[in-house]
């Protein structure tokens, strides 16, 4: 186990959740890259406890 004030090798500290995070308008603003949502599609799978909802989403990403 980890002492107090040193990370453990595992997972570091819970904190750094945040880390690596940038501003999503910085990036298009400079980003020459188009993407576009053609489609989401809602997809329910049947688990003993219910039911799991997920989303597949088909998305169309280059340059013009």
């Amino acid at each position: 186990m980890a002492r107090e004030g040193e990370r453990s090798e595992r997972g570091g500290e819970r904190g750094d959740r945040g880390r690596g995070r940038r501003d999503r308008n910085e990036d298009r603003e400079q980003s020459e890259i188009v993407d576009k949502l053609v489609a989401i599609n809602r997809v329910a799978k049947v688990v003993k406890g219910g039911k799991n909802f997920a989303f597949a989403a088909l998305v169309v990403v280059g340059d013009q």
